[in-house]
Parts: structure tokens; C-alpha cells; sequence
């Protein structure tokens, strides 16, 4: 049976709130993204961003590693994470995201987010590590 890579970072980790939903799949291991990306605060989850930022100087802002887990899971897992994480009603997409080291050559995909998150606090790079 052909399983998909997928990087999870917030609710569906092992011990939290939506971690079911990954119920009889296989975790891979524990992951870090390239430094790239930055989690913001939606209250009772987080939402992760590309960091495509450009100073006034015109250097590229850096984003930072994001820690989470990667999960090989069967196609019918993904329609029901797409469903868990809301994509067709536009607040997540899953695409392809740059991980480091074991999995820095291989295609993982995550959810991100997709609403105007401008006005949403930095969370740390550990979803974990937030102040509850």
C-alpha cells in the first residue's frame, strides 16, 4: 500500500487534542522543516507560513526550523486530515514543504495555513514550548 509523508507540527501530534486522527499509521520520526517557516498563534492551534519575507534593505528575512513529527499515511488518512484541517473551506493547504537532514531529500508534505495571518502572534518553533 503506497503512503504519503506528511509533517505535522501543532494538533495532530502524538498527545494532542487531534492525534486520532493519525490512528494505525506509522510515525517516522521526529523532524525539523528547514529554516523557512514560522508558526503563528490561532488560538487553540497553530498555523504554519512560508516566511517569504524582504527587509528594507533588501536581504531575506529568515524563518526559523519547525519541529514536529513525520508520519507515512495512506491516501484514505489524507482525505480525512484534509477534512480534520479544513482545506476545502480554505484555512489549510497541503503542499510540499523543505525539511532537514533524513528528510531533506525526500517529498514531505504539510498543512498551511491560508487566512491573513498579519496580525497573529509568533509562536516558538516548538509548538510545545507555547505559553498555555
Amino acid at each position: 500500500m503506497s503512503r504519503s509523508l506528511i509533517f505535522v507540527y501543532g494538533t495532530l501530534m502524538q498527545g494532542e487534542c487531534r492525534h486520532h486522527a493519525l490512528h494505525d499509521q506509522e510515525l517516522v520520526g521526529i523532524a525539523r522543516t528547514q529554516p523557512s517557516y514560522r508558526l503563528v498563534d490561532c488560538g487553540t492551534y497553530p498555523g504554519l507560513l512560508e516566511v517569504v519575507v524582504t527587509e528594507s534593505d533588501g536581504s531575506e528575512a529568515r524563518g526559523e526550523s519547525v519541529l514536529g513529527e513525520v508520519w507515512a499515511v495512506t491516501s484514505e488518512c489524507l482525505v480525512q486530515l484534509d477534512e480534520v484541517e479544513g482545506v476545502d473551506e480554505g484555512l489549510y493547504a497541503r503542499r510540499a514543504i523543505a525539511m532537514q537532514h533524513e528528510f531533506a531529500d525526500v517529498c514531505v508534505e504539510a498543512y498551511f495555513y491560508l487566512p491573513d495571518a498579519s496580525q497573529l502572534a509568533t509562536l516558538p518553533p516548538d509548538w510545545r514550548q507555547r505559553a498555555r
